[in-house]
């Protein structure tokens, strides 16, 4: 990992990983566990995974299931409210009733521009310069300007 995304990992790690981590030997229970919690904590527990050193066997699995976390934080994802409709007439059971929201949840800035960021260096995943711009474009569209920053250069780069 380049010294400046190690630096990145370790300043997000400060600022969210306040919840304590403990390794598992079993990477998809950990990965079920940490799939069930909100966006930010997802996040959090995906730079945790980065920062920290498991042990050689793990560290392939773990480093994956990072990148599963970050991808599930940073991934857009449309709202929806849900009513209850009472039985009607005959019925012995009433409906639940999903109504779409117009509204979504555009996804965690920091989790795009960490992915962006990730397939831009190609050291813990395969280098993808395709996905590094989508992330970062994302993450640049919510005003992130580091995210700009790099997608230009990313830009400049190519040419």
């Amino acid at each position: 990992m380049g010294a400046a995304l190690f630096a990145l990992v370790l300043a997000a790690c400060t600022r969210y990983g306040g919840a304590q981590w403990h390794w598992s030997a079993d990477g998809k229970a950990l990965y079920r566990a940490a799939a069930g919690l909100p966006k930010p904590a997802q996040y959090a527990r995906a730079l945790r995974l980065l920062e920290d050193s498991p042990s050689a066997e793990n560290a392939q699995e773990h480093t994956e299931i990072a990148v599963q976390l970050l991808t599930r934080a940073a991934t857009p994802a449309p709202s929806a409210q849900y009513i209850y409709s009472p039985p009607v007439g005959n019925e012995s059971y009433g409906q639940v009733i999903r109504i779409p929201s117009s509204s979504s949840d555009p996804g965690l800035v920091g989790a795009q521009y960490m992915l962006g960021a990730l397939y831009a260096e190609g050291a813990i995943v395969e280098r993808d310069l395709e996905a590094a711009r989508s992330w970062l474009s994302k993450a640049a569209a919510q005003g992130s300007v580091p995210a700009a920053a790099r997608l230009a250069a990313l830009g400049a780069a190519a040419q």
